[in-house]
């Protein structure tokens, strides 16, 4: 019962009385769309016919053609196929075509459908036999299009998905499901992360937290890679030397971690990050002329470094599917939770890969970048991961104003994914001018990078430049102030993240009952004197 003859005889006549209906668009025909052998051979020979420049087709027209195929032809002549064609032209309706088009591609889709193991009895019972119930069905079934049919299909498989399958990123409930746990989650355990390079920075980013890609944008050959590599460091080697007071301290953190490095070799990476663990000058350590001390200092970071759970891995000509597998591998063998990709750019190999997955289609350099930090952003939420990344600028950097996302080079939608953006830049002679008032106190020296944060979620301050001094000889950063976009100082008090998680360690009702806690507010310290929390 998926095919009918009488439909089929109506659209086989048509194109015998107007074979010009096969050059217009809105009809697909294809011998599939006949369930009867002897209906393929009258419309392949119709069809060739045609475009072969007939005009006019009779059946001596056919019969002649099929001359040349003995099987074809045998089977035309068993069926009468002379009598047939005559059939088709005399009884065919040319002005209902459409009609009939529409009935045979209907039946056409369910037999696909039963083909593919789908239910089509729903529009189509072979096993009912009473004619009353026989007359409902077709009925029912004449007034579908093919659309209602496939839209009823895609309800189907979107039920079945969603009883028995959850995306990585799909969530479904009431607004107000688990809101209490959440907020009594927040007392025990505040949104924070692992500390970045700063206790400002950490205050404006909430630290480095797991599902959340940060990106920053730089000048080319404007350490990048050197301060990725010191805020993976941060995290993952448990040990540095202060060079301040002298001595080895405790960082508190030894994370799985994992840097991918695109332009540099590893050994590159490795002498950086033994002169940032151990505080000596990359320039003395790749000269090899030191002092004992600083010897000894270089042979202890190493010490470090090897005890350590982060991991390197060179990827100079990566595709989209080279940087998913790497990031999943260290994820599910090495639970590293914490990723530093340097940097994005678009290699000859990931242009192939879109090529590819595109059909040959060229895309725009910007959506080639989107479409891997898209990939990147969704692999944050599926891994439970950090990510952080950074793209170059484009030209004219020196120019702007208020740098943000349109200074990124090839993709300023880049920033979209993206949940903490910032520009890193050398200080303008304007913003130098600027913060002049600010540095003749004498509290700071003359900072030689300034952070355009331009973008938090879930933060508190945004549209903020921080202004610091990095030493690119030993990978570290030196926190200085804060303003916002007119270089007006702000106040903005740094966090110490070790010391707000020892403070949520301490139960509630030992806070509370604290005598010493004073009733009245303390004064506002310095951003550099005191560590509070959010």
């Amino acid at each position: 019962m998926l095919y009918d003859k009488s439909v089929a005889l109506q659209v086989l006549g048509s194109l015998v009385k107007k074979p010009s209906l096969f050059m217009e668009d809105k009809y697909d025909l294809q011998d599939t769309d006949f369930d009867d052998r002897f209906h393929k051979i009258v419309f392949s020979s119709i069809k060739n016919l045609f475009l072969q420049g007939t005009e006019v087709i009779s059946p001596i027209e056919i019969d002649l053609y099929l001359s040349n195929f003995a099987t074809q032809k045998q089977i035309f002549d068993a069926n009468n196929g002379i009598g047939y064609i005559e059939s088709l032209i005399r009884f065919a309706k040319v002005e209902n075509f459409d009609y009939y088009y529409q009935q045979l591609k209907k039946y056409t889709l369910l037999r696909q459908l039963d083909a593919e193991g789908f239910d089509t009895t729903c529009y189509i019972d072979s096993n009912l036999v009473d004619p009353k119930k026989i007359d409902e069905m077709m009925s029912k079934f004449n007034k579908l299009s093919v659309n209602d049919i496939i839209v009823n299909t895609e309800k189907k498989v979107i039920d079945l998905k969603d009883k028995f399958y959850k995306g990585c990123d799909e969530s479904e409930q009431h607004i107000g499901d688990g809101l209490s746990a959440l907020i009594d989650s927040l007392k025990e355990t505040p949104e924070i992360g692992v500390p970045l390079n700063g206790n400002i920075l950490n205050t404006i980013c909430r630290g480095t937290r797991l599902k959340k890609l940060y990106l920053d944008s730089r000048p080319s050959g404007y350490y990048k890679t050197r301060a990725k590599l010191a805020d993976c460091a941060r995290i993952s080697i448990p040990f540095y030397y202060n060079t301040e007071i002298n001595k080895w301290e405790n960082t508190g953190y030894d994370e799985p971690t994992l840097f991918i490095t695109t332009e540099l070799e590893v050994d590159e990476i490795q002498t950086m990050l033994v002169a940032y663990v151990s505080g000596v000058n990359e320039s003395k350590i790749l000269d090899g002329r030191f002092s004992i001390d600083e010897e000894q200092r270089v042979v202890k970071a190493i010490e470090y470094i090897q005890g350590s759970n982060m991991y390197i891995v060179h990827l100079p000509n990566y595709t989209t599917a080279d940087v998913v597998r790497t990031i999943k591998k260290y994820s599910l063998l090495h639970n590293v939770g914490y990723v530093y990709f340097d940097y994005l750019f678009i290699t000859p190999r990931l242009l192939q890969e879109i090529s590819s997955q595109s059909r040959g289609i060229s895309l725009r350099p910007d959506m080639v970048l989107l479409n891997i930090i898209t990939v990147l952003k969704d692999l944050c939420n599926e891994l439970n991961i950090f990510l952080s990344t950074s793209t170059q600028v484009s030209d004219g950097w020196q120019d702007s104003k208020h740098p943000d996302s349109s200074l990124i080079r090839g993709a300023k939608s880049l920033a979209d994914k993206a949940d903490i953006a910032y520009v890193g830049l050398p200080p303008t002679k304007e913003e130098l001018s600027l913060i002049k008032p600010i540095l003749d106190k004498g509290m700071y020296q003359e900072p030689n990078m300034v952070y355009h944060i331009y973008k938090v979620r879930r933060g508190t301050y945004n549209k903020v430049r921080l202004f610091m001094h990095f030493d690119a000889g030993t990978c570290r950063t030196e926190e200085l102030f804060a303003t916002n976009n007119d270089c007006e100082y702000l106040e903005i008090n740094g966090t110490n993240i070790e010391k707000i998680l020892d403070d949520t360690s301490i139960p509630i009702e030992q806070i509370e009952s604290e005598s010493d806690i004073p009733d009245e507010p303390i004064e506002q310290i310095s951003n550099s004197e005191q560590d509070v929390p959010w």
